[in-house]
């Protein structure tokens, strides 16, 4: 009998040792879990931040743009009306019209640029709107992925406690069963 109660205690003592491991090792578990989230969680703030700042740069890039294409195209304009009053006024003027063509030239391929550039932020912007989008997302997937965890956590340690009672309860009861 004494031998069996051995036994039983030393039995006991495991079961516990084992829970108390099992316990440790997911307490350590959810830390890491909690450490990589927070970090995840840090990066997607970060990249949201600097994504919205580029942005407002391309934002304002894109208001500059516009303004220099219509100031582009009110010289153009200019330069066209000033041509074709000089036509009537002389023909004499050859030369000089001739360089007002040069410079309408230079400005509708200014416009041209602009528009190619207009055109390319207006792809970016889409970019990173998308990108912003996706960031929003993780960021989401991420804040379910933390609320998971912590049910998890909370289920763990309801879970460790159960258990913590049962093995108290082991416990008086090999305690009594030594007694006796």
């Amino acid at each position: 009998a004494r031998r069996a109660k051995q036994t039983a205690v030393a039995a006991q003592e495991a079961a516990i040792a084992a829970a108390d491991e099992q316990v440790d090792r997911e307490k350590r578990a959810t830390r890491s879990l909690e450490r990589r989230l927070e970090d995840v969680r840090q990066e997607s703030l970060l990249q949201k931040d600097r994504l919205t700042s580029e942005i407002d740069h391309l934002k304002r890039d894109v208001a500059e743009q516009r303004a220099a294409s219509k100031e582009h195209q009110q010289r153009a304009e200019a330069l066209a009306n000033a041509l074709a009053e000089k036509e009537r006024a002389h023909d004499a003027l050859a030369g000089k019209c001739d360089r007002l063509m040069q410079g309408l030239n230079g400005h509708r391929q200014q416009l041209a640029q602009c528009d190619e550039r207009l055109l390319a932020l207006g792809q970016r912007e889409s970019q990173l709107v998308s990108e912003l989008r996706q960031t929003a997302l993780a960021l989401d997937q991420q804040r379910m992925e933390n609320a998971r965890l912590q049910r998890d956590r909370e289920r763990i340690a309801a879970e460790g406690q159960a258990l913590s009672q049962q093995l108290h309860k082991y416990s008086k009861l090999a305690r009594r069963a030594a007694a006796a």
